[in-house]
């Protein structure tokens, strides 16, 4: 090579391709359900929890099957194995990490009626930290609070009492959440738009006759 070889321009690189933009998840309910049974059956829920219970003692020793079987459970319309499914996507349990088949499966764990994954779709609406997949809509977030708080199936599955269902699990924490949204709203210290308060003040005075809200 020669000396004025070096001060020779050189040819600017192809510039890379751009990349593809990433679809919007797909959160639709229609889409998420089509091929997934609905209303089943409170026995068959019952049969089927207990197939989750079993699953439990053999996720650490052997993950693989843990997912495949809990897949089939969650295939089959169970709304609590949809949840733990989701979760095995987002911790890798069994399968690759995969944080869109995560939120996949909690949004159709709460289309199916699981309480605990309701109340998840209510803070990703809410709190607006993971726009990526769920877009902040704060109305539509304390309507799924509303779901949450008044959902029974986890009563007739574990043939709860009135007391001790409202005490625990997603009940309570619906209902806790939606106690603190009116509290803030009535207070004139909610973070939303007086538009998004008024829609969220109508939806409570329409549904609180189903909700304890003497919880403290």
């Amino acid at each position: 090579m020669g000396l004025f070889d070096l001060f020779k321009k050189k040819p600017a690189s192809p510039s890379a391709p751009e990349e593809p933009k990433k679809p919007a998840l797909c959160l639709d309910e229609a889409v998420l359900m089509e091929d997934l049974p609905r209303d089943l059956s409170v026995e068959a829920m019952q049969m089927m929890h207990q197939e989750v219970i079993k699953l439990w003692d053999v996720k650490d020793e052997n993950p693989y099957e843990y997912f495949e079987e809990m897949e089939e459970l969650a295939e089959a319309g169970y709304s609590y194995a949809m949840n733990e499914l989701a979760y095995a996507h987002s911790f890798g349990i069994g399968t690759d990490l995969n944080e869109e088949e995560y939120y996949r499966w909690i949004f159709r764990a709460a289309y199916a009626g699981d309480p605990a994954s309701q109340v998840n779709v209510a803070e990703f609406y809410t709190e607006g930290l993971y726009t990526e997949f769920v877009p902040q809509d704060l109305v539509e977030g304390f309507r799924w609070y509303l779901k949450a708080a008044k959902n029974r199936v986890n009563q007739q599955i574990f043939e709860l009492e009135d007391e001790e269902f409202w005490e625990t699990g997603a009940a309570r924490d619906a209902t806790l959440q939606i106690k603190k949204i009116v509290a803030s709203i009535r207070a004139g210290i909610y973070e939303g738009t007086a538009e998004q308060a008024n829609a969220i003040l109508a939806l409570f005075e329409a549904e609180k006759g189903d909700l304890k809200l003497d919880l403290e």
